[in-house]
């Protein structure tokens, strides 16, 4: 808890519009602070329950997603974005998934969950909602910075444009 309460501490608040369908969910408006840290086993006011996920989580691939928004990116006529894992997107997609559920830490831009655990399929779920495809096929960016867990056999997965 104080790992996470620091990190949110030194992150840089943005607000985006709220948008939400299927089983993700993008930025919410922040007030000018990043949402408050789960109750324990509980999701963060404004989060999404991903049903039959949590407990155990364990870093997922974030190479995997990156290169599947870079395979979507492609497929839709743009070029790739640089992939680097993020430490504080890693965590806060293990939080994410150890809690069985997905909220916005405050920095990253998309945020969600698929069961199957198939990155894949995670940013086909993305793409069918306005705001997180909008986010995808951004062609003011250069990079991608991604954090990746999973648990119960679901993928959590956060991403940052830059």
């Amino acid at each position: 808890a104080a790992r996470q309460a620091a990190a949110r501490a030194a992150t840089k608040t943005t607000v985006r519009p709220k948008t939400s369908r299927g089983t993700t969910t993008s930025p919410q408006p922040s007030g000018g602070s990043a949402p408050a840290a789960p109750a324990p086993g509980g999701v963060p006011a404004g989060g999404k329950v991903c049903q039959g996920s949590g407990g155990a989580a364990s870093e997922a691939s974030a190479g995997a997603i990156g290169d599947a928004i870079n395979a979507y990116r492609s497929a839709n006529g743009l070029g790739t974005l640089s992939v680097s894992r993020s430490g504080g997107l890693t965590s806060h997609a293990l939080d994410m998934a150890a809690t069985g559920g997905i909220w916005h830490s405050g920095s990253d831009n998309i945020v969600g969950c698929v069961s199957n655990g198939s990155a894949s399929s995670l940013v086909s779920a993305w793409s069918n909602s306005s705001g997180h495809n909008a986010q995808m096929l951004r062609t003011d960016v250069s990079s991608m910075s991604v954090g990746a867990g999973s648990s119960a056999g679901w993928l959590f997965g956060a991403v940052r444009f830059s």
